[in-house]
């Protein structure tokens, strides 16, 4: 099996080890993260690359429940060192903790005697020895393209906010077992479902619509699908796309719609796309029957909106996977990096 589709089947499982661990072993590392949350004055979510991704549901959650949050990257942050802030407290997530920007930024936050905190796969890296509190993911690594590292980093980020609430319970941790339990039971269909969408063969571009939270899972789709297909992919509010760039859909360009938070108004823009568009690509839930060439049911579950992130990353990363293979690129492999951005 490629060992890039063999890292996005393993994700069940490595999530479910995941949660047990932070709810059995860990919990205290959670609970103290949480009450760190709880009294900050302002929070900061730092990170690069595709750990960056993993903090977006954690960064809709916090900004849903009122707090005050930014989500910015660690190179933006160093280009303005003179605006870091001991009154302000600082969250890094990263598979290496290596990563050059997080490491020096990292670096320079211990120096000024910043509260940091890191949730990372690798405990022993430089980023988690300048933090002040470390949070293992002890999912396993992937082979380079970060997967299963996107899901587990982001499970660990939305368990401390759920925390904040005393929410992170066994009921909570039950409805998770039962995604992780669909997660794998889906996880063959979902790839047939993208095996039956040829036409992105002819694709030579892709634009992402959706809303709300659904913006940070459609981000994440496009790096995947740029990092496994080397075609670009473009992201919008589809409220946004209505107003001008609807004009693209009249070239090769394959619209894919995330409905989350959908209405009336999403209803017509997207009808107005499909009308337009030779080929679109429709994934939301199944009770709804909208127009487009191709549409792929994705279930929902009765936890906060923004833990759906975790299962409709697999719809995007077997996405990605496919298109390359239809590209005729073996899935996984990178042209130019060879590991971590660590110069």
């Amino acid at each position: 099996m490629n060992a890039l589709l063999k890292n996005i089947f393993e994700q069940p499982e490595q999530l479910q080890i995941v949660l047990n661990t932070l709810y059995e072993k860990d919990r205290k590392i959670v609970e103290q993260i949480a009450g760190e949350l709880e009294k900050a004055s302002e929070i900061i979510l730092t990170s690069m690359g595709s750990a960056y991704y993993s903090l977006m549901p954690m960064y809709y959650l916090l900004v849903r429940k009122g707090l005050n949050v930014k989500l910015i990257e660690s190179s933006e942050l160093l280009l303005a060192k003179e605006r870091l802030s001991t009154d302000k407290l600082y969250l890094f997530m990263s598979r290496s903790g290596e990563s050059c920007e997080v490491a020096a930024l990292s670096g320079l936050l211990k120096e000024k005697g910043a509260k940091t905190i890191s949730i990372t796969m690798t405990p022993e890296s430089t980023m988690a020895k300048n933090s002040s509190i470390v949070l293992f993911d002890c999912c396993s690594y992937d082979n380079l393209v970060c997967t299963k590292a996107y899901s587990s980093l982001a499970l660990c980020g939305l368990l401390c906010v759920a925390a904040m609430d005393g929410n992170f319970t066994k009921e909570l941790a039950d409805k998770l077992t039962d995604m992780f339990s669909v997660m794998e039971e889906k996880k063959e269909s979902i790839l047939k479902e993208m095996e039956a969408l040829t036409f992105l063969k002819e694709a030579d571009s892709f634009i992402f619509l959706s809303r709300g939270y659904g913006m940070g899972t459609i981000e994440s789709g496009s790096l995947w699908l740029e990092e496994e297909s080397k075609k670009c992919a473009d992201v919008m509010s589809i409220d946004n796309f209505y107003h001008g760039p609807i004009e693209i859909i009249s070239a090769n360009t394959i619209p894919i719609y995330l409905d989350v938070l959908g209405d009336e108004r999403t209803e017509m823009i997207w009808s107005c796309i499909c009308k337009n568009a030779e080929h679109s690509i429709y994934i939301g839930p199944a009770e709804k029957k909208p127009e487009a060439c191709s549409v792929i049911s994705c279930p929902r579950f009765e936890v906060e909106e923004e833990y759906n992130m975790i299962i409709l990353a697999v719809y995007f990363q077997l996405l990605a996977y496919q298109t390359a293979r239809f590209a005729g690129i073996e899935p996984g492999e990178f042209q130019i990096l060879n590991d971590w951005v660590i110069k």
